[in-house]
């Protein structure tokens, strides 16, 4: 992380109320690996990874670590990549698992795979905005299930968001369990909703 870094030898990290802004790394300008965090209140601008969540990377494989993010600002973050096969570029401005990702707004940020938020499962994503995010795959979200038997989305709106392949909106990879979507809102999302 080119701001922040937590590890297992992190307690309990609580971020709230700050700005980060034209941050440069190779994953995360906050990167949390095994460790639980709490984001609230805080804005996240401009921001790239070379290889994986623009403005935040979680990599936590359990659920008593899990993380929060609330009344969250995205907006113009970014992920690219050099590998033709793709395994990075991932979450524009989000590359996680094990996470509530609550009240927050996610407009024009961009990635390979997801250009908004990227998850291999364990994520709830509530009451958010997803507005003209771009990607490869995933316009706005690149969901699966690999890790955890779970991704929840709900209360959410999307408009606006592209994607090269269908899934303009949300793109599911394959998934060893359901994904749930329920009372979201989809508007003009090309070149389709949800694949």
């Amino acid at each position: 992380g080119s701001a922040v870094f937590c590890d297992s030898t992190s307690s309990k990290v609580i971020i709230e109320s700050s700005y980060f802004n034209n941050n440069v790394c190779s994953q995360g300008t906050i990167a949390c690996y095994s460790s639980s965090i709490s984001i609230a209140l805080c804005s996240f601008g401009n921001n790239l990874a070379r290889a994986s969540g623009g403005a935040i990377l979680i990599d936590s494989l359990d659920e008593a670590e899990r993380c929060r993010i609330e009344g969250c600002y995205f907006v113009g973050n970014s992920t690219v990549t050099d590998d033709p096969y793709h395994y990075s570029g991932t979450g524009g401005s989000i590359d996680c698992d094990a996470i509530d990702i609550i009240h927050s707004v996610f407009i024009n940020n961009s990635a390979v795979k997801g250009g908004a938020i990227s998850s291999y499962g364990g994520v709830r994503i509530i009451n958010c905005l997803m507005e003209n995010n771009k990607a490869a795959m995933g316009g706005a979200i690149y969901c699966g299930t690999w890790y955890y038997e779970y991704c929840d989305i709900s209360l959410s709106t999307f408009v606006g968001n592209a994607s090269n392949s269908p899934g303009g909106a949300i793109y599911i990879v394959q998934s060893l369990s359901p994904i749930t979507v329920t009372n979201c809102i989809f508007r003009n999302n090309y070149p389709s909703q949800i694949e």
